[in-house]
Parts: structure tokens; C-alpha cells; sequence
């Protein structure tokens, strides 16, 4: 099971400049083109792009060095871990049914990763799952990750995504909201509350 990650922050903290070339995994990797470009109110630049196959030991990276609260609140379990085949299916999504964006510093190191899978029992549904890097919550990661996402699934033709949360994490809850996710009904008092957002046409 797929669970969300709190990672509410201000975007105001990141504008969309242009940042020098970056390191890609391959350049026989289409996956690895630059989605966006993001310039931290620090000067770091970053780039937010799809994830590729060579990104295997970097996801790792990314995953291990998670703290077992965000580990938790993303995977249902703070001592989650993944083998090398998971790591390469997550890394190699099918494009009939999946995407996965990932946020990467200069030096190309993973800080955030957001994906979303095609519901098997509805094509036009898709369920998503987002985690930032502790060091870097709070600064509107989350907010640029996600709206990557939703644009993504909405030009794919799908027209509602949803999650599951864990009652406990309320900083994602917060946020989802934020973004234009709406409980279930039903759900608001279980221990892990499902949330959705209508997609293109569907939100007419």
C-alpha cells in the first residue's frame, strides 16, 4: 500500500528559473529529460524531471536516508525496504498505467519522488504516493512535485486521482487539501482516511 508523505511548505520559497545543464542517468534514457527547472531561494538550482532506469541506486539513496517517520507516513511501515527488483520496476514505470517524477539536486541526488498508478479496476483512476527528503520539507517541494503530477495524469486522459493517508499524518492531510483533495465519504474517522481530486474535464 501506497501512503502519502507530509510535505506542506511555502512555494513561494522556489521560482521556475532557468539552471544549468544537468547530469542525466543515460543519454540513451528518454525517461531522463528535464520536466521543470527549480531555483531554491538559496541558489541551489534543481530539476524536477521523470524518473529513468539508471536512477536505481539513487532512489535507494534517496529511500534509505528517509527517517522512519517519513518512511512511515509514505510506505505504511518506517523500516520499509526495497529489493533490487522493486527498485527497478519502480524506476521503469509502464507508460500505459504509470508515471513517477522525481526531484534531483546538480549533482543528481533524489530528494523527492511522487508517483501515481492506474486503479486495475478503472483506467480513468489513478492512485498516488509522495514523499520529500526530510532535510528538504518545508520549502514547496510538495507543492511543485504534485501539481507535476496531476498536469501528467490530466494530459494522460485519466480524471480522478486518490490516495490513502494515515489519519496521524494531518501535515499531508493539510496539504492535500490545500491542493484540491476531499475525503472520501465515510473515511473521515477511519485510521487511514482516502482522499481524491477530480482531473481535467471531470473537475468541470
Amino acid at each position: 500500500m501506497y501512503t502519502a508523505a507530509g510535505v506542506p511548505g511555502n512555494h513561494r520559497r522556489f521560482a521556475m528559473t532557468p539552471v544549468p545543464t544537468f547530469p542525466q542517468p543515460s543519454p540513451a534514457d528518454d525517461h531522463a529529460s528535464p520536466v521543470q527547472s527549480l531555483h531554491a531561494a538559496d541558489g541551489r538550482p534543481l530539476a524536477l524531471r521523470a524518473i529513468a532506469p539508471a536512477d536505481v541506486d539513487r532512489l535507494r539513496t534517496f529511500i534509505e536516508g528517509l527517517s522512519y517517520g517519513s518512511r512511515y507516513f509514505r510506505f505504511g511501515r518506517g523500516d520499509a525496504r526495497f529489493d533490487a527488483a522493486e527498485l527497478a520496476h519502480v524506476c521503469d514505470p509502464d507508460p500505459r498505467r504509470e508515471a513517477h517524477l522525481v526531484i534531483v539536486t546538480d549533482a543528481g541526488t533524489v530528494i523527492a519522488s511522487a508517483r501515481y498508478v492506474v486503479h486495475d479496476d478503472d483506467a480513468e483512476r489513478c492512485e498516488f504516493g509522495l514523499v520529500i527528503a526530510d532535510a528538504w520539507q518545508d520549502q514547496g517541494l510538495g507543492q511543485h512535485l504534485l501539481q507535476a503530477l496531476i498536469e501528467l495524469a490530466e494530459r494522460r486522459g485519466l480524471r480522478l486521482m486518490d490516495g490513502e493517508v494515515l489519519a496521524t499524518n494531518t501535515r499531508m492531510l493539510d496539504f492535500a487539501r490545500r491542493a484540491g483533495f476531499e475525503p472520501d465519504a465515510g473515511s473521515e474517522s477511519a485510521p487511514v482516511r482516502r482522499i481524491r481530486r477530480q482531473l481535467g474535464a471531470a473537475r468541470g
